[in-house]
């Protein structure tokens, strides 16, 4: 799907931090240590933002519900405690901490956008 204009100046390509992270989670995967729930869609997106390819609205969307889902007390510290958990490897197959401040920065930009395209349909609706 086309990126909406409105989320043209937005840039959605995955940060190095982001990538390194990926990889991280890809590796740990391979190794066998992301356990029996993960997704192969998961997986999937992983690789293509590991080799730096743009992630979609929709799944920027996505990464931010996911990291507020599970960016709490009890799996933050079964992350801290085995970096070898399902867990710990499903949090760098989203791309880890650094996935999750930027999937914040991309959400917060879509918002301010939406919020954008909304006010000026209203004043065009005014005049």
């Amino acid at each position: 799907m086309p990126v909406p204009a409105r989320y043209q100046h937005i840039d959605f390509t995955p940060p190095s931090g982001v990538r390194d992270a990926l990889r991280r989670g890809l590796a740990l995967h391979e190794q066998g240590y992301s356990g029996d729930g993960l997704q192969s869609e998961t997986v999937a997106w992983a690789t293509r933002m590991a080799n730096g390819e743009d992630v979609t609205f929709e799944k920027a969307a996505k990464m931010n519900a996911w990291f507020a889902r599970h960016d709490n007390e009890i799996e933050r510290r079964a992350r801290e405690r085995d970096k070898t958990s399902p867990a710990y490897v499903a949090w760098l197959l989203w791309g880890g901490d650094p996935g999750m401040a930027w999937a914040g920065k991309l959400k917060r930009q879509m918002d301010a956008a939406d919020s954008d395209e909304l006010t000026a349909r209203a004043r065009a609706g005014r005049s």
